[in-house]
Parts: C-alpha cells; sequence; structure tokens
C-alpha cells in the first residue's frame, strides 16, 4: 500500500455474514486529501468507512487496513449536522472531540470552497444554500 506517512490504506477483501461484500478492494487515501466511497448500495462502503473511523462494525477485512491513529473524520451519507451549532460549529466538532484546538481559518476556508463562506449561521437558515446537502440530493 503506497500513500506515505498519515495515509489511510486498505487492500483485501470484505466479508459480512459468511458472504463477500468486495472483492480486491484497494484504496489508498493520501493524508491531508479527501476520498469519497462510492458504489452500489449493499457493497460495503459504510462498513468500511466505519473500520477506518475504529467504529464497531459487523462485517470483517481479508487484508490490511493501515490508519493512523487519531487522525481520521468520517462524514456519514446523510447530513448529520448538530441543529442547535452554528455552521462553523459543525465543521470544528472533530477537532473539538479530539480535545484539539479547531484551526478556524481553515475551516472558513473549507465553507469558502464549499460557497457557503459567511454562512455561519444555524443548520436551518442554510436549507436551500446551493450548498446545503439536502438542496443537491434532488440533482441530477
Amino acid at each position: 500500500m503506497k500513500g506515505g506517512e498519515g495515509a489511510v490504506g486498505i487492500r483485501g477483501d470484505l466479508w459480512l455474514n459468511g458472504a463477500v461484500l468486495a472483492r480486491g478492494v484497494e484504496i489508498a487515501a493520501v493524508a491531508g486529501g479527501w476520498t469519497c466511497l462510492m458504489g452500489a448500495s449493499g457493497v460495503g462502503k459504510s462498513n468500511l468507512g466505519r473500520m477506518v473511523a475504529g467504529l464497531p462494525v459487523a462485517a470483517r477485512l481479508e487484508g490490511r487496513l493501515q490508519v493512523p491513529e487519531g487522525r481520521v473524520a468520517l462524514m456519514g451519507q446523510s447530513d448529520q449536522l448538530l441543529p442547535w451549532a452554528g455552521v462553523l460549529a459543525n465543521v470544528t466538532l472533530g477537532a473539538r472531540l479530539r480535545g484539539a484546538r479547531p484551526d478556524l481559518a481553515r475551516a472558513r476556508a473549507l465553507l469558502a470552497d464549499l460557497g457557503l463562506a459567511g454562512m455561519d449561521r444555524h443548520r436551518h437558515r442554510l436549507h436551500g444554500h446551493p450548498g446545503d446537502p439536502q438542496s443537491r440530493r434532488g440533482r441530477g
């Protein structure tokens, strides 16, 4: 597996209840980058994500999983923002949960990259904005 220090690497077959969900999985996610798992329903995307994040899963990987300790953030298939928290607080939640000081400048830059600059308001005020995950669901 390539990727260098801090990279996430997965190689092998993913099994669930004695059946192969995905054979020949090979993923190398570079440190500091974004990775998106896409595939048909039921092929194990959520299981792989949960494995990488260190969460309990029913599936098992026959192969190798390389994960830097404490350096992975997982965003699920649905927007699970904290409705009582502002946008910036939701973006920096991972750092706070790790006991780290949030990098507010980086968080604001990420929001700007997504077209959400200056949108540090409560989540319900974002609905319908082009950057709102719920508004993107119906687009093709």
